[in-house]
């Protein structure tokens, strides 16, 4: 069972974030039903890979977004990013050196990252943009 199920409320109401913000849910529930499994550590490793490069691809389509909007907290809102790419970058690290890492901390990390950075910062951009303007998707295929 997934630990966590979308619900409309993480919804930000930008169909290319929301979608985005969809796989990040995935990948947080990848990691809970292995941990389930107690098959965590075997996981832990492929699913930071797999962070690393998402959150790359998705932060730079959220702060594109926020650039053609003029979103004025941009320079906060990306240094909000740099926190997160630190700490999934940490972890990455953390396992090269000694392929130790505690799958519940990442589970949490990434939970509390789901509950604070989505469902409250991203929503500002919605504020932002306002309910009718919705900025057109741009092609930007994640390989």
């Amino acid at each position: 069972m997934p630990l966590f199920l979308w619900k409309k409320s993480y919804e930000v109401g930008i169909a290319e974030i929301d979608i985005q913000h969809r796989n990040l849910v995935g990948i947080i529930n990848e990691l809970s039903d292995a941990m389930m499994n107690k098959k965590g550590y075997t996981v832990v490793p492929h699913i930071i890979e797999k962070l690393v490069d998402y959150i790359q691809f998705h932060f730079t389509t959220e702060e594109e977004i926020m650039r053609d909007t003029k979103y004025p907290a941009l320079d906060e809102h990306c240094q909000e990013h740099l926190v997160i790419t630190n700490k999934v970058l940490k972890f990455k690290k953390d396992y090269s050196k000694n392929h130790l890492i505690n799958s519940g901390e990442v589970l949490n990390f990434l939970c509390d990252w789901l509950k604070e950075h989505i469902a409250v910062s991203d929503k500002k951009l919605r504020a932002h943009i306002g309910p009718d303007t919705i900025p057109p998707q741009k092609s930007r295929p994640f390989v």
